[in-house]
């Protein structure tokens, strides 16, 4: 009888541990709102210096996807690092609420997310100040301790990786006669239409194309109803690389650059898992006022 006792105290911690499946839908008093979907195995919810591996499909307004990470990622995965802490309002806080193997449905502000896990603005098909609504699951999670374990492949991956971008970068160059530029900071300027030498304004307006070295579009806002409002001197809006050259452009100057990975999106690649880690990219840039 005393085990059976100790046994059904048990079941009842490990149920008040995990979130529960959910009919209607709850909200945080940051404001997300979301419903459990399906529970998993695991009872462990990321915290502070975890990462977390979702596949996720986001909705507009109209309920049309307009990101999957399944085929828009590399890997099928969107990555996130906790390390910035829970941010209010983010897929960071998102996932907080919910364990590996667990799926759910979030509504969250689309400003905020792409701002937030994209760093652009937002795509011509998802309204300014709209909800967003994304279908996730969380694949995997990995704790401090795990990804210490991993840090030796790691570190010989990276090393592979980083000889093939260097590779990449030497070719492309090569193929187009762009073997005398120079790389400053991370950044080569490949056409230069910049004004140099007048006060540059406080706020501009961007148009940008970006693309990997064999001419895919990774990102494109000429197709959007509004160009990019970037503020000078407000950080993390953009990518290193890209923040670096449009400090120095004003209205009715153009520029194409090769940026690093140093400078783009580094040894992780992007949190979408759209750009792959250590990979260059090609950025066409105008202001249009």
């Amino acid at each position: 009888m005393k085990k059976i006792a100790v046994v059904l105290l048990y079941t009842l911690v490990i149920l008040a541990c995990k979130p529960t499946i959910q009919n209607e839908f709850s909200t945080t008093p940051s404001g997300i709102v979301y419903k459990i979907i399906t529970i998993g195995d695991s009872t462990y919810t990321p915290h502070r210096g975890d990462s977390v591996y979702l596949q996720a499909i986001f909705k507009n307004s109209d309920n049309k996807i307009v990101f999957n990470s399944s085929t828009d990622s590399y890997n099928g995965l969107i990555g996130l690092a906790m390390n910035a802490g829970l941010r209010q309002g983010t897929l960071e806080e998102c996932c907080a609420l919910v364990s590996e193997g667990d799926s759910a449905l979030f509504k969250l502000n689309a400003n905020v997310v792409f701002n937030r896990l994209f760093n652009i603005g937002l795509p011509k098909n998802v309204k300014n100040g709209s909800v967003l609504t994304i279908e996730a699951k969380v694949v995997k999670v990995k704790t401090l301790a795990m990804q210490h374990t991993d840090s030796l492949s790691y570190k010989l991956w990276t090393n592979e990786l980083l000889t093939v971008e260097n590779a990449l970068i030497a070719n492309y160059t090569k193929a187009n006669k762009l073997d005398s530029l120079l790389v400053t900071d991370g950044v080569m300027i490949i056409k230069n239409e910049i004004h140099y030498g007048i006060p540059t304004q406080k706020t501009i307006f961007v148009r940008y194309k970006g693309m990997f070295l064999d001419g895919k579009i990774i990102d494109n806002n000429y197709d959007t109803d509004e160009p990019f409002e970037y503020k000078k001197g407000t950080p993390d809006q953009l990518i290193k690389g890209l923040e670096t050259t449009l400090i120095k452009m004003n209205a009715g100057d153009k520029a194409t650059i090769l940026i690093t990975s140093t400078v783009a999106f580094g040894a992780h690649g992007s949190s979408t898992g759209i750009i792959p880690p250590f990979t260059p990219l090609v950025y066409e840039l105008e202001i249009v006022k």
